[in-house]
């Protein structure tokens, strides 16, 4: 018993270390951009040696995994598929607006905390060939988040299907970017909120909600 249990100490310890590096890459990297940003300059941050960050991985790896942990904010699951827009479907009548609006909280949210690491991601991938591939890995994936997201709705009977799914669920998924994000709260000056609200309206319009 006192093996298993100093076992899963060490594992516990281990992984508390590895969420920690990675909290503190995902600060660095979104202070000073992916360029600036070397493996021993995140080692001292850490306050690790090189060797423990390569046990996680190279440079473009630490980001990515960084990246994944901002985003997912320990819940795992991709957005679209969090509990808190999936129960919305689960009751007798789900309802088009409560949907988007839980849908929009968790994006607005998730940019809140990684759009300038998504920033550092783009500058990334115009300069390293694995990031790049990455990057246009990610993007796919977003796009497939979003027709799903339409699909369920679609299903759901509280949205008609659009005369373009594919064309409508890009547009969806684009209002909802980063890039946006960044570009309207940390750019204009908007607060969360607004773009949260903002965002809701774009999709509305999208579905031909009046």
């Amino acid at each position: 018993m006192s093996r298993t249990y100093r076992s899963d100490l060490r594992g516990q310890q281990a992984e508390d270390t590895r969420r920690r590096i990675l909290e503190v890459a995902a600060g660095k990297f979104a202070q000073d951009g992916y360029a600036a940003t070397s493996v021993r300059q995140l080692a001292v941050a850490a306050g690790v040696s090189v060797n423990t960050l390569y046990a996680i991985g190279g440079k473009p790896e630490i980001f990515l995994k960084a990246l994944v942990q901002v985003i997912d904010d320990e819940e795992g699951a991709r957005l679209v598929d969090r509990p808190e827009v999936v129960d919305l479907f689960a009751v007798a009548e789900p309802v088009l607006n409560q949907v988007l609006v839980a849908q929009a909280a968790l994006i607005t949210a998730a940019n809140d905390r990684s759009a300038k690491l998504w920033a550092a991601f783009e500058e990334g991938a115009n300069t390293d060939a694995y990031l790049a591939v990455a990057y246009g890995q990610e993007a796919e994936k977003m796009r497939a988040d979003s027709r799903r997201g339409l699909d369920r709705l679609v299903r759901a009977g509280i949205c008609a299907a659009p005369a373009d799914p594919d064309r409508t669920a890009d547009l969806l998924w684009a209002a909802g970017h980063p890039r946006n994000y960044d570009v309207l709260v940390r750019q204009a000056g908007w607060a969360p909120t607004d773009f949260q609200e903002w965002l809701v309206g774009q999709w509305m319009a999208l579905l031909a909600v009046k």
